[in-house]
């Protein structure tokens, strides 16, 4: 069966690069990208034409033709900039399947990657050289290219190549909806980065979902060649190519940084040159342009966009609210790169539910909730049925060939159809008594802190949880003040009082990192537990054995409480409890 998507059928394009070509031909003359350059030593935003890019696109596919054209996958590894985009065009133009590897990997991560994807080439520019030819090596049957510095003025003024016509087959047909055009790869935040194969089928859809949610949720929020989104996520991951490519179904523009994740001043910059009216971005960028804003009292140049949306991991609540509270219309989006996009939030600015998630009318039948084992009927498990048209290839892990997407939801009021993310399943981890804990909210809580940089919450097998605390770099030093710690505990104590009893965090189980350690994270922002754990096992370790043998240092008639009088006793429980609920003697009596 056929989806009937709402504007652009993959039925009538057959291909992703077939329909920005289209697309091309019907806004050859606007502005498609705006991207950083360094003119006479100073940062501006120069643009390129749909029909530019597309120029540029086809000579580079030309020119790679003799290289690629037998090659079934080829791996890239670039940064995120205007010269990644067009490269990921002219790949597709060759019709060969464009592999899009982080440059943040390892290279043992880039072997698996090139090993699991049967690539053939792997294409690199000199910055990344060493992990393009080690991990080659480590490769069978796999050959490197070094692509030498890119001139887009040099090559914007040379003629198209005489052969194009013949180097590159435009004929497109319904066998082409299935094959795979890109290959994304997960963060890596669990295991090790698995590839994710996205079809032409997958593509066209999901560059038009937001588009939907617009007009279904705030059809007064106009969307079309007026509009200019700001690309503040990497290209290389799928939020940062939605961003980039979403434009072009209304004959918008975009606008690409030059790091990733984007810096305070590179948006700033972008925002003021630009002037773009909405912006794709993830939870680690808009968590540094709050701080900024709040240091500066200036959320003027935010507020001037008509749309925020945020994706690839949660935003701590109250760093949503705090933006909402400022008239930045800040959106939630949730999806993944094996489901796309499938929930976002009430896009219409006086919406203030943020993070509140629904689906559409059109994906209806093609996602679920279903219960988990939990007490609470509200928290719920999104799963996709096998014939969801949104769904990568190969990613089906029930019997039924659907996808468990592990991700954990709780309907606001029941039947609403409103959902707020809660967590992974493989976030939740059971502990010694059997109860099971997510950290996921807890964290949340604790690092809206200001003085919290990071904090990864652990207690998987353990008789309670202890948490560990990144700091930020200001509030950092030998000697931590007794308002620092006061702040990190009181934070802790807003976490608690959300926990459930078993879960709670003595204050004895809060560790500061030591000056040079941080939380290990993925490109998204989301902790990788598993590295927590492995790289401050020590830590850990003397936590969890300071507080649970905390009196072994008493003396023999103090460890023998036959030798206490009963008021003692007494006492020493209070003050004990006290102690480890973080209260006065008064507060725990009352």
């Amino acid at each position: 069966m056929t989806f009937t998507a709402p504007y652009f059928q993959y039925t009538d394009y057959y291909a992703f690069v077939n329909l920005f070509e289209q697309q091309v031909e019907i806004h050859a003359n606007t502005v498609f990208a705006r991207y950083l350059a360094v003119r006479n030593g100073s940062s501006t935003f120069l643009s390129l034409t749909y029909r530019q890019v597309d120029h540029l696109a086809t000579n580079l596919a030309c020119q790679w033709h003799p290289y690629l054209h037998k090659a079934d996958v080829v791996g890239f590894i670039a940064d995120h900039n205007i010269f990644y985009l067009i490269s990921l065009v002219a790949i597709l133009k060759l019709r060969v399947t464009f592999l899009s590897l982080s440059p943040r990997n390892l290279e043992a991560d880039v072997v698996g990657l090139l090993h699991k994807t049967h690539a053939q080439v792997v294409m690199a520019t000199e910055k990344y050289r060493h992990v393009a030819t080690g991990a080659a090596s480590q490769t069978e049957h796999c050959e490197v290219i070094i692509l030498p510095p890119f001139d887009l003025e040099k090559m914007l003024q040379e003629p198209l190549h005489p052969k194009a016509d013949t180097l590159l087959n435009k004929h497109y047909t319904f066998d082409d909806i299935e094959k795979i055009a890109i290959i994304f790869h997960s963060s890596g935040s669990t295991s090790y980065p698995k590839p994710i194969q996205l079809s032409n089928r997958y593509l066209i859809l999901l560059l038009q979902y937001l588009r939907y949610r617009i007009q279904e949720s705030a059809p007064t929020l106009t969307y079309d060649d007026r509009d200019t989104v700001l690309c503040a996520s990497a290209l290389f991951h799928l939020s940062g190519f939605i961003s980039s490519f979403m434009g072009m179904l209304v004959g918008a523009s975009t606008v690409l940084v030059a790091t990733v994740p984007a810096s305070v001043d590179e948006v700033r910059l972008a925002i003021t040159e630009t002037n773009p009216t909405m912006m794709g971005t993830n939870p680690l960028v808009l968590e540094k342009l709050l701080f900024y804003m709040t240091e500066h009292q200036d959320f003027e140049l935010m507020q001037r966009l008509k749309l925020v949306f945020c994706g690839g991991g949660p935003l701590k609540s109250s760093f949503g609210e705090e933006l909402t509270q400022h008239h930045i219309n800040i959106k939630n989006c949730y999806g993944t790169t094996e489901i796309s996009v499938v929930l976002c939030s009430d896009f219409d600015p006086s919406n203030k539910q943020w993070n509140v998630l629904r689906g559409t009318p059109i994906y209806a039948p093609y996602y679920q909730f279903e219960p988990c084992d939990t007490d609470d009927p509200t928290v719920k498990h999104l799963v996709i049925p096998a014939n969801a048209p949104f769904l990568a290839t190969g990613v089906a892990n029930r019997e039924d060939g659907g996808y468990n997407t592990n991700d954990i939801f709780r309907e606001v009021t029941p039947n609403s159809g409103d959902y707020i993310y809660v967590g992974r399943k493989n976030d939740v981890f059971v502990m010694q008594n059997g109860e099971k804990t997510n950290p996921v909210p807890m964290e949340n809580v604790i690092t809206g802190e200001r003085v919290i940089k990071q904090c990864a919450v652990i207690g998987e097998r353990r008789p309670c949880t202890c948490v560990l605390v990144e700091l930020r770099p200001e509030y950092l030093s030998n000697s931590l003040t007794d308002e620092v710690m006061q702040r990190v505990r009181r934070a802790v104590n807003r976490a608690n009082k959300e926990a459930p009893s078993h879960s709670i965090i003595h204050p004895q189980m809060i560790k500061i990192l030591p000056p040079g350690g941080q939380i290990p994270l993925s490109d998204k922002g989301t902790i990788k537990r598993q590295a927590v754990v492995d790289e401050y096992s020590d830590i850990i370790a003397e936590l969890y054995d300071d507080f649970l043998n905390q009196n072994s240092n008493c003396t023999a008639a103090e460890k023998n409480g036959m030798d206490w009088p009963k008021q003692r006793i007494a006492s020493y429980l209070v003050d004990s409890a006290a102690e480890m609920l973080d209260l006065t003697v008064s507060e725990l009596s009352q």
